[in-house]
């Protein structure tokens, strides 16, 4: 029996199923799009509730004589933000994860 050598995978250049850099790197900008707009949304989302959430969080130290204390002139605000950014991003975690398994896939 004669075997040939044959490449096990053939470069085809009509197949359109390989994308190049470019395709992927707009892919990857197409999807981080999508994942930054629902982060952004779920931001906002969570902005109106930051209040009961932070409260939800401070809610063990009820039974204390213990309060939130705010130690820096900004500390109340940036509290306010990362709340809001952390629930936002929970939020938006369906969306994330789709656009992470579709962008490897």
């Amino acid at each position: 029996m004669t075997q040939h050598a044959h490449s096990l995978d053939p470069i085809d250049p009509f197949d359109e199923s390989k994308m190049t850099l470019m395709e992927h790197l707009m892919e990857l900008r197409y999807r981080l799009m999508w994942i930054v707009g629902a982060v952004a949304l779920g931001t906002m989302v969570a902005m109106s509730f930051s209040n009961w959430l932070i409260r939800l969080i401070a809610y063990p130290l009820s039974g204390y004589q213990a309060q939130l204390q705010a130690l820096g002139p900004t500390d109340t605000i940036f509290i306010f933000i990362k709340v809001s950014f952390t629930a936002g991003t929970a939020i938006a975690i369906p969306i994330i994860a789709y656009h992470l398994i579709a962008y490897v896939a």
